[in-house]
């Protein structure tokens, strides 16, 4: 072997310059978002760069990046971007995270990262205050962090799972099991009974009326056919914010349908609990309370990076009981390591960039990001309501997603992409009931009255466009 050290082709690695270069990049993004395209792309997806054999400066790397992410980007820093409850990440949240990333402390267990699962602890103590939601019933902490939704979902449903039979953990499922939602729950419902090895035709799915919600008498009628023929009903599953019309199912009369077939009542509010902190919207949230689970998207409403998710539980040592795995090669030191109530084990440290958030802004400045939102929202379906060209979705919440169809013309596909393409906005296509909506999901803390004024002439004008050249 020669003498010559590994080190010696190494990528130089100015970690003080780069973050200084990053910084800079990241700025220009956020100081003048509109001067980025909404949306860009031209790249494929089948074209992979050759593998890296030999080391380049962190200088080159870092310019690459910038150029891609240039000519390649999903904008949702501009006020324009109405996609998919996509926000514009909070400075404190993202100056959180990037701490949390460089001292790589993992809440996971307790002597990993003792001052990070304590900020974890906290942060889920913030949570039940801001949404007025029950302390735990025991000594557990009664929430856990996730990298999304949908892992959330997965964890309570095996809570469900294990609820209805204890054995399950041990010797697996029963064949038998029913779990109950609505046409419009997320798919990653779906995904989760899959995964959970129930199957997807033992999830039963409710159809909702022309607000989008959930018709009780159908889930009860379903149920009792259900137990009838030897089906053993394990979950029924509320939405709070339905991905496509941000509805809020109702949350009370689910509860008491579940407490009566003695299910699991799991709350999926994934987009709209974060509203539970206004009392304007938390009132159409009752019940929620009584939910044996609650899933939580703080990269939604709460203004945070992509790849944090939250679960939080009635009873904290229902966790710990469907989690708790070991080995030799752990010791038993009676600490508090939360891979004991979570489906991972070591994981990132996400809710560092919470506690920055809310600490930073407290309760009351973060009701106001949230607040100007809704009222954002309500100038916008104002404008579209008295718009004789446009027909308003109506729905049954003031989530602030709006969604409306042209008047007699039937060129919604049309006005999204050319609203998107020209940038202008950039709206969703939504498949409702058979019918073409545009979807305008509001998640952009810093817009103003004025730019949906703005937005909303410029959406008429490429109305007139399109309609003038049919």
């Amino acid at each position: 072997m020669s003498g010559e050290s590994i080190q010696s082709e190494r990528t130089d690695s100015y970690f003080s310059e780069s973050i200084a270069k990053i910084s800079e990049f990241l700025s220009g993004i956020y100081d003048d978002p509109s001067k980025i395209s909404l949306v860009a792309s031209n790249c494929k997806s089948s074209e992979i760069s050759a593998a890296p054999l030999n080391g380049e400066s962190t200088d080159n790397l870092l310019e690459e990046l910038f150029a891609r992410f240039e000519h390649n980007f999903c904008n949702v820093f501009n006020p324009a971007y109405f996609g998919y409850i996509s926000p514009r990440p909070h400075p404190l949240g993202v100056i959180g995270d990037f701490l949390a990333l460089g001292v790589n402390q993992t809440p996971g267990a307790w002597r990993a990262g003792p001052a990070a699962t304590k900020i974890e602890l906290e942060v889920l103590a913030w949570f039940r205050h801001l949404f007025n939601i029950p302390q735990p019933d025991s000594e557990f902490p009664g929430g856990i962090f996730t990298g999304g939704g949908t892992i959330a979902n997965l964890i309570a449903l095996k809570l469900a799972r294990d609820a209805a039979n204890p054995d399950s953990k041990i010797n697996g499922i029963l064949p038998s099991c029913r779990v109950y939602c609505s046409n419009d729950s997320h798919f990653s419902i779906d995904k989760s009974i899959d995964f959970l090895g129930i199957g997807r035709r033992n999830l039963v799915k409710i159809s909702v009326d022309s607000q989008g919600l959930v018709n009780l008498e159908e889930l009860r009628l379903a149920i009792e056919s259900d137990i009838e023929k030897g089906y053993h009903p394990i979950a029924i599953i509320g939405t709070v914010g339905t991905t496509a019309t941000a509805a809020i199912e109702p949350i009370r009369e689910l509860s008491a349908i579940a407490k009566e077939f003695k299910c699991w009542f799991h709350v999926d509010a994934a987009a709209g609990l974060p509203y539970a902190a206004c009392a304007e919207i938390r009132e159409s949230m009752k019940g929620i309370e009584l939910a044996d689970s609650i899933t939580f998207d703080p990269c939604k409403w709460m203004f945070m990076s992509f790849g944090v998710g939250c679960l939080l539980v009635r009873d904290g040592r229902r966790l710990f009981d469907s989690c708790s795995a070991g080995g030799g090669y752990w010791e038993d030191k009676e600490e508090l390591d939360l891979f004991q109530q979570n489906l991972y084990g070591t994981r990132q440290f996400r809710s560092l960039g919470i506690w920055m958030l809310l600490r930073g802004l407290g309760f009351n400045g973060y009701r106001k990001l949230l607040l100007n939102v809704l009222d954002c929202t309500a100038l916008f379906q104002s404008l579209v309501k008295a718009d004789s060209r446009f027909i308003l979705l109506e729905k049954n919440s003031k989530l602030p997603v709006i969604c409306f169809k042209t008047a007699n013309m039937g060129i919604e596909k049309e006005l999204v992409e050319y609203c998107q393409n020209h940038n202008i906005c950039y709206p969703t296509l939504l498949n409702w009931n058979d019918e073409y909506y545009l979807r305008f999901a509001f998640s952009n803390y810093e817009i103003s009255p004025e730019k949906v004024k703005s937005i909303y002439q410029e959406i008429c004008l490429a109305y007139d466009r399109l309609s003038q050249a049919r």
